[in-house]
């Protein structure tokens, strides 16, 4: 089974996208062997396809932040950080030193290659797939079923018996959730915090808890619902591309070059705001940095910094954005760090 691929990308990417492939199939058969049956490998081409779009948009990336023929490191590492969030077959993805050019280096996750029906069934390579696939994540039974198949009873089966049993499985239900997990125990805060009683008027001070009375707006209590005027200017202007003929501005979607990622009616190419117009969204969903990167540990401030910083915003058009709304994102968990104040606090 090929768990993982690490290569190199250097120059062109379009001539590394047929040696992954080539390298995968040839991989596969070299492990099991080649010979027909009805119990013969099959190669898994999901994974394949998904790298090799992966690789494109590495390279549109890439080119699309050059100046005069030439990126800097801060932007590769734009490029790596907008590639790996918006294509899960990348593992990681990080920019090196090549001497001449910034190199991405990159692991897939969860390549693999389908032999024969097992003999027996083995329960504990699921959680083996679930720590490969959702790494320090929080992740939920929905996705749970999703990775592993079968239903979403025997996800919940499956969840409860590894929480139940943390020192033998290293899963945890995430604090003041009912249904978000994770293999992270930094994220599993003690419900008696040995540094104390929590300072913030808007968290249970034993339990470091948002009060219920904040619950229901944590979205827009502790993040900011508008962009500064110099913030939205700069990505606007990262996404100009011209005029139409009555000499209104167009902005390109961002998703022009993630077709997998397009809403029904995609447009390259919109004015900005009202009806049907392009808009500003967060590259990353709000609810996720909340959880996994620790906003609930940050000051206001801190938080409205990262809502606002425009290498975390980009455009897109109006169909693109409803279909991510569209979409699940998760729920807001209650526990809070040391770290969190909420408006007006310090």
């Amino acid at each position: 089974q090929i768990k993982s691929l690490i290569k190199k990308v250097q120059g062109k990417v379009e001539d590394a996208v047929s040696r992954v492939v080539d390298f995968v199939v040839e991989k596969g058969k070299s492990l099991l062997g080649g010979g027909g049956g009805t119990n013969s490998a099959q190669i898994d081409p999901n994974p394949d396809q998904k790298v090799q779009e992966g690789l494109r948009a590495i390279d549109t990336e890439d080119r699309r932040h050059r100046q005069d023929g030439k990126i800097t490191k801060e932007n590769a590492q734009k490029v790596a950080s907008n590639v790996k969030n918006n294509y899960s077959v990348f593992n990681s993805i990080t920019v090196i030193d090549g001497v001449k050019n910034w190199n991405y280096d990159y692991v897939i996750a969860r390549s693999k290659i389908t032999g024969g029906e097992k003999a027996e069934g083995n329960q504990d390579e699921d959680i083996n797939r679930a720590k490969t696939a959702f790494g320090k994540d929080t992740f939920s039974t929905q996705q749970l079923m999703a990775l592993l198949g079968g239903g979403l009873r025997t996800a919940q089966r499956k969840v409860k018996k590894w929480t139940e049993n943390p020192e033998v499985y290293g899963c945890y239900l995430v604090p003041g959730t009912r249904d978000q997990y994770t293999f992270d125990r930094d994220k599993v805060l003690s419900s008696n915090p040995q540094e104390g009683k929590h300072p913030s008027m808007y968290v249970d001070s034993d339990t470091w808890e948002i009060l219920p009375k904040y619950r229901k707006d944590m979205r827009d209590r502790f993040y900011k619902k508008r962009f500064r005027d110099d913030m939205r200017a700069e990505v606007l202007r990262q996404a100009y591309a011209g005029t139409d003929k009555n000499g209104t501005p167009l902005y390109r979607c961002y998703n022009t070059d993630y077709t997998q990622l397009q809403g029904p009616n995609h447009k390259e190419l919109s004015p900005y705001g009202g009806q049907g117009g392009a808009q500003i969204d967060h590259i990353g969903d709000v609810v996720d940095h909340w959880k996994d990167k620790e906003g609930n540990n940050m000051t206001q401030e801190q938080r409205n910094d990262w809502y606002d910083n425009p290498d975390n915003l980009r455009i897109l058009c109006e169909s693109c954005n409803k279909a991510k709304k569209g979409k699940s994102q998760g729920r807001f968990i209650f526990k809070v760090g040391l770290n969190f104040r909420g408006p007006n606090e310090e």
